[in-house]
């Protein structure tokens, strides 16, 4: 019955409450193994934690997944549990739009419950840490086999609060894309990735587009350089940019032991637009 669970939050690991919430879940289900998959979303962005979230499921199926970032917490919005399709697979967060990118690239919500039943709840300790009095507790007990039914009321998955990501466009000439994580070498995915940027313009599908192409940085024409795709980061020749794509098949500016981050200023939520030096 035990089972493993991914956690993913905003916490840090400054402070106790990673390792709190993770005694609340060892306290009802000891031989559960909590995977810690980051804390490091950065403090109230749910756009970052959805898409390291479902960056993280694209691979490999989790059992459990808790993930909190919750800057509503303590306010009307709901706390929620989430089935998935298809083998078992549960999502334990905010009713935020946290959950949803990871649970449409697991196949999509077979049942949704709020967690309302407070007998499985550890704490009313005040309202700000649900981290630690309903989802680590309601996560135990799905690891010790209690079924949503038990968990809350049913809830329709149409009703669940989305999120808005960023989106991939094509203007003027330019495939438009966004900044959506930079990791910790300074490489810098963007929204968009090789088989996408194909299909939106004809002309990145030429050996000869995919050796040059400009990229543009910020919106109204910002600073702009040459640069090439290649397969390697070992294929970019010292300081040289280039987009290389990467193991989630995006397209991240990158440098080989060098960060683009650094050397270009780029942060995520930036936009860059693309376009091939034959488009002009």
């Amino acid at each position: 019955m035990p089972k493993s669970v991914w956690f993913i939050s905003d916490y840090g690991i400054q402070d106790e409450f990673t390792g709190v919430v993770k005694a609340v879940i060892h306290s009802i289900s000891p031989d559960s193994k909590v995977i810690d998959i980051t804390h490091n979303i950065p403090p109230y962005q749910l756009q970052s934690g959805a898409l390291t979230l479902a960056r993280a499921v694209r691979f490999v199926r989790p059992q459990v997944v808790l993930a909190v970032v919750d800057p509503g917490v303590g306010t009307e919005r709901r706390r929620i549990a989430i089935e998935i399709q298809g083998e078992p697979c549960f999502l334990v967060g905010p009713d935020n739009g946290l959950l949803i990118p990871a649970a449409e690239t697991l196949g999509g919500i077979k049942q949704a419950v709020i967690l309302n039943n407070e007998r499985y709840h550890f704490s009313k300790a005040g309202g700000t840490f649900d981290g630690r009095d309903i989802f680590a507790s309601v996560t135990g007990y799905i690891c010790q086999g209690v079924s949503l039914a038990e968990l809350g009321e049913q809830v329709d998955p149409k009703l669940l609060c989305g999120i808005d990501l960023p989106v991939v466009r094509y203007v003027k000439g330019s495939v438009v894309a966004e900044v959506i994580w930079i990791d910790n070498f300074g490489n810098a995915q963007l929204s968009v990735g090789l088989l996408e940027l194909k299909q939106l313009d004809q002309k990145f599908a030429s050996t000869e587009a995919a050796s040059a192409l400009e990229i543009v940085l910020g919106l109204d024409g910002g600073s702009s350089f040459k640069t090439r795709i290649v397969k390697a980061y070992a294929d970019l020749k010292p300081q040289e940019v280039g987009l290389v794509v990467d193991s989630y098949e995006k397209l991240s500016i990158a440098m080989y032991l060098d960060s683009a981050k650094d050397r270009l200023g780029i942060s995520q939520g930036d936009t860059v637009s693309l376009k091939t030096l034959q488009s002009r």
